[in-house]
């Protein structure tokens, strides 16, 4: 099993600090590669998850909050505002 950084907890952003690091360039590429082959390995599709949605849809036991969506919109929209307004 394979530990990640903190990066990618999944936290509020308005809560993430900026950080300033100063480190060795061979073994900030050395660590960036090392994360790049294990988003790499990562599947693509979460086999359970799509099979839990699918029972729950086929038994007619999903349903949908469209507030809950809405909220999520909104966040990303704002999320989307403010670091791309940098």
């Amino acid at each position: 099993m394979v530990l990640l950084p903190e990066i990618f907890n999944i936290l509020p952003l308005a809560e993430a600090k900026p950080r300033t690091v100063k480190r060795d360039s061979r073994l900030h590429r050395n660590e960036l590669s090392f994360y790049r082959e294990v988003i790499k390995a990562l599947p693509s599709v979460r086999e359970e998850k799509v099979a839990t949605f699918q029972k729950a849809i086929a038994a007619g036991e999903y349903r949908i909050d469209p507030y809950k969506i809405a909220q999520k919109m909104l966040e990303w929209s704002l999320l989307d505002l403010v670091f791309s307004s940098s």
